[in-house]
């Protein structure tokens, strides 16, 4: 078992008290972020990575996290052994991968698979880095959530100006977005990034600026995360072409060109959305139609088995029409459970809590906005697409992943948005409300 030395905290808090050293002297002028909250933020951040290691370290006894933390370090000694082979590794896939290993006499735990073999090649300049330290590469995992979640407090500071102590709260304060978000794992990476995607792809369809160089970046980011978690970017495609869609359609003020250009602009979207999502199926024979119900079947067995946190959906017929019945029970286990009876430790029913307050939410707004909930989501391109994303990335993660524990770390990324989109709603109908009342009668 991985065991933490005084090496280990000497390096953590150097790095962490460099850190704070930088946002204070160093102020980051592009942020909307105040320093005070630029500080507090990074230091919820390196907290929750460090609380994730001590917590693995010390109370699960280790995982997938320490295996990711010495697969990078068997990684690394290869550049001693042989710096050529080190290279070669680095532009090698999974399988070739195993005959250069064998050859430099090298056992990587993670080396596998083509996603983890990734996520090793990719992180192992941290383990440099941190000087080797587990607690330094997770200091480096903290500070991508950090920049990750600077970039989604940028993006709703667009949507939503004017609001910094909530979005601020929206995007550093969540507790599974803490624990989960901040430490060696590839969630880590996946939704940092993809807050990354989502600012570059609001900024293109809004500012068009520097649009060629905005999207090498955006296809470079969404690579990286496909590499990771491919049903991510997967879900993001029907975002991406509805947003499209009623970006030109709002921007047509002639009735007689929308009549004439209505048609051709659905077609341009759809086959955009057919193309697109075709190619990266394609490009992951993981999510071909039959071998996803296979890993559906599969993750329903293994973790019924496993008991604990495990949750179901009832009876499941394994055919598309049968996984897409469970479309309302999954969105529902994704979003609002595990219910505070199913909670069966002190995380769970922390997370609980977390469900109980989205539902609440959920509830609140439905209950104030009633016949005007249609007009309040279609009122931005991008969250109306905003909250395809999150119906689609609900259904995916609750009808293949069916336990608690899991769910709550692969959810991070649909946490920060559909939250934020009942908290835009209930903002704009007060806003109406207010204004309302402020106007006189005729």
């Amino acid at each position: 078992m991985l065991q933490l030395e005084l090496l280990d905290w000497a390096i953590w808090l150097f790095y962490v008290l460099t850190g704070i050293f930088l946002i204070y002297f160093f102020p980051y002028n592009r942020s909307t972020l105040s320093t005070n909250y630029r500080f507090l933020g990074f230091v919820i951040k390196t907290v929750g990575g460090l609380s994730f290691a001590l917590i693995y370290i010390y109370s699960y006894g280790g995982g997938d996290t320490t295996q990711y933390f010495q697969s990078l370090g068997q990684y690394s000694s290869v550049f001693y052994k042989d710096p050529n082979s080190y290279f070669e590794l680095l532009f090698s896939n999974a399988e070739d991968a195993q005959v250069i290993l064998r050859r430099t006499k090298t056992i990587i735990f993670y080396s596998h698979t083509s996603e983890d073999w990734f996520f090793t090649r990719l992180m192992s300049p941290l383990y440099i880095l941190g000087f080797k330290s587990y607690l330094g590469v997770t200091f480096f995992m903290s500070l991508i959530s950090y920049w990750g979640s600077l970039k989604y407090y940028r993006l709703m500071t667009y949507l939503l100006p004017g609001k910094e102590k909530l979005l601020f709260a929206l995007n550093f304060m969540i507790p599974s977005v803490i624990f989960w978000g901040s430490g060696i794992m590839k969630d880590t990476i996946t939704f940092a990034v993809f807050g990354y995607v989502l600012l570059l792809f609001y900024e293109l369809i809004t500012f068009r600026k520097r649009v060629v160089w905005n999207v090498v970046k955006l296809l470079i980011a969404c690579l990286v995360i496909f590499q990771l978690k491919a049903y991510i970017v997967l879900a993001f495609m029907p975002w991406v072409a509805l947003t499209l869609f009623m970006f030109i359609n709002h921007r047509i003020k002639s009735v007689f060109f929308k009549v004439i250009l209505f048609p051709i602009v659905v077609l341009a979207t759809t086959i955009f959305a057919y193309y697109s999502s075709s190619f990266l199926i394609e490009s992951s024979s993981k999510y071909n139609s039959e071998r996803i119900i296979q890993n559906i079947q599969g993750f329903h067995s293994w973790h019924t088995q496993l008991g604990g946190s495990a949750y179901s959906l009832g009876e499941v017929e394994y055919t598309p029409i049968g996984l897409a019945k469970k479309i309302p029970a999954s969105v529902n286990v994704s979003l609002f459970r595990p219910y505070p009876w199913e909670a069966g430790s002190a995380f769970m029913m922390l997370t609980s809590v977390e469900s109980i307050c989205i539902l609440l939410l959920t509830l609140y707004l439905l209950f104030m906005a009633r016949s005007k909930i249609f007009k309040l989501l279609f009122q931005s391109e991008f969250l109306t697409g905003a909250l395809v994303f999150c119906l689609f990335f609900a259904f995916a993660i609750g009808v293949s992943t069916y336990n608690f524990g899991a769910l709550a770390r692969f959810r991070i990324p649909l946490l920060i948005i559909y939250v934020f989109i009942i908290l835009y709603c209930i903002i704009q109908l007060r806003n109406f409300k207010s204004s309302s009342q402020k106007t006189p009668s005729a």
